[in-house]
């Protein structure tokens, strides 16, 4: 049990960090609305990508009307998967807040990330 809540409260860290960092950059872009709404519209694409990833990895499977499950250390392993997409998630996002303070000449590739 102590490793099921170790997991899970690294997943509230790893979330509340992609939270920090997803406001900091509508507070960052707050003058270009259309970059929100598209941001905004991004992070709705990946809480359903994340979700849909969970549920691949561990789907609910019902047999005969008796719900299969995955065992103690589900909850850990569950915990541990969905922080590891959160962190992706919270690295792509800070890559737009450090791209405005480091464009690099020449850097072709960088889209919206420079304003």
């Amino acid at each position: 049990m102590e490793m099921n809540a170790e997991a899970g409260a690294n997943y509230q860290k790893t979330d509340k960090a992609l939270n920090a960092t997803y406001q900091k950059l509508l507070a960052e872009r707050k003058n270009d609305p259309f970059f929100v709404e598209k941001l905004k519209r991004a992070q709705l694409a990946w809480i359903a990508y994340r979700d849909a990833m969970l549920d691949l990895q561990y789907p609910e499977r019902k047999n005969e009307n008796i719900k299969l499950t995955y065992g103690s250390a589900y909850p850990m392993c569950y915990s541990t998967i969905q922080a590891k997409i959160t962190k992706s998630q919270q690295m792509m996002l800070s890559e737009w807040l450090e791209s405005s303070a480091n464009k690099h000449e020449g850097d072709v590739c960088t889209g919206s990330k420079v304003q």
